[in-house]
């Protein structure tokens, strides 16, 4: 199953992307910027993508059966 990851850059996405790789699912690890995304596993494909902008989330989601939002909640 190909899973997308959004906010995959932090510890908690990080931890979702390593659990997915675990159970066998190729994972789109989705970020603000790709390039903080490191892990040479050849299952993982890092992404950017600009959250408000929903052609950009529509590439990102494109052929994932399945969506994570993993993200640290901002204070006011």
């Amino acid at each position: 199953m190909q899973i997308t990851i959004f906010g995959a850059s932090g510890s908690v996405g990080q931890y979702l992307i390593d659990e997915a790789i675990k159970r066998g699912h190729q994972v789109i690890a989705v970020s603000r910027d790709h390039n903080r995304i490191k892990n040479p596993n050849p299952n993982i494909r890092a992404m950017s993508v600009e959250y408000d902008d929903p052609y950009s989330l529509d590439l990102t989601l494109k052929g994932s059966e399945a969506a994570i939002m993993s993200y640290n909640q901002l204070k006011p």
